[in-house]
C-alpha cells in the first residue's frame, strides 16, 4: 500500500452551506460517478495498513467496510495535484484521511453491494484505447439510482473494477476502439483513424 505523507499545515476547505447544497442535489439529482464531498460515503475492500502522514501516526483501516467524508481539506500538496484530502469516519468509528484514487465513492449508499446495484447501463459501452490497447476513456448511457445519463469515464481502475463487470453482466455490447500508434501514422494511416472492435 503506498503510504503518503499528509501536511499537517492543513486548512479545512468551508463547507458548510456549499456541500450540503451540493449533497442535496447529489440526492435529489444524481450524477455518476457520485462525487467526493462532504456526507458522501465511501468504500474500502482491502482496507489500509500503517496508514498515515509519514512522521505521524499511523493506523490499520480493516477491509470490507464503508465510511463517510466528514471534511475536505488542503495542503500544499494537494494545491500541486489539484485535489483534495478527505476525512473519512468509518463505521467502525476509525478516522483516516485519504487522497481521491485512495478510496471508492458509493455516494449515498450503505455498501458497495448497494452502490452497485444501483449501476444499471443500457446500450453500447464506446471503449477507447491506446495503441497498445492502455485504457484512454469509456462512453455510455446508464440508469443511476433511478436517473438515466449519458457518462464518460477517464479513470482506467474504477471501469475496470466496477464499471466494466457490471456493462458485462447486463449482456450490453462493448465497442473498443484502438487509437493508431506513431509507426501506423508515420505509414501513412491518418492520425484520426481509428480501428473498432466489438464484444458481446
Amino acid at each position: 500500500m503506498l503510504c503518503v505523507c499528509h501536511d499537517t499545515r492543513d486548512t479545512l476547505v468551508d463547507t458548510n452551506t456549499v456541500e450540503k447544497s451540493a449533497l442535496m442535489g447529489t440526492r435529489e439529482n444524481p450524477t455518476f460517478p457520485p462525487r467526493l464531498i462532504v456526507g458522501n460515503r465511501v468504500w474500502t475492500t482491502s482496507g489500509y495498513r500503517d496508514h498515515g502522514p509519514e512522521n505521524g501516526s499511523k493506523v490499520d483501516i480493516a477491509p470490507n467496510q464503508g465510511g463517510t467524508i466528514t471534511a475536505s481539506q488542503e495542503n500544499a500538496y494537494t494545491k500541486i495535484i489539484g485535489n483534495l484530502l478527505h476525512t473519512v469516519l468509518w463505521d467502525n468509528s476509525q478516522v483516516s484521511k485519504h487522497y481521491p484514487k485512495e478510496v471508492l465513492c458509493i455516494g449515498r449508499f450503505k455498501s458497495r453491494s448497494e452502490f452497485e446495484e444501483a449501476i444499471k447501463p443500457n446500450g453500447v459501452a464506446e471503449l477507447t484505447v491506446g495503441p497498445a490497447g492502455g485504457f484512454r476513456h469509456v462512453r455510455l448511457e446508464l440508469e443511476y439510482d433511478g436517473k438515466q445519463q449519458s457518462v464518460e469515464l477517464r479513470d482506467g481502475v474504477f471501469w475496470q473494477e466496477c464499471v466494466e463487470p457490471i456493462v458485462k453482466k447486463f449482456g450490453c455490447t462493448i465497442s473498443t476502439t484502438r487509437l493508431p500508434s506513431k509507426s501506423e501514422i508515420k505509414q501513412g494511416m491518418p492520425s484520426d483513424h481509428k480501428r473498432v472492435i466489438r464484444e458481446a
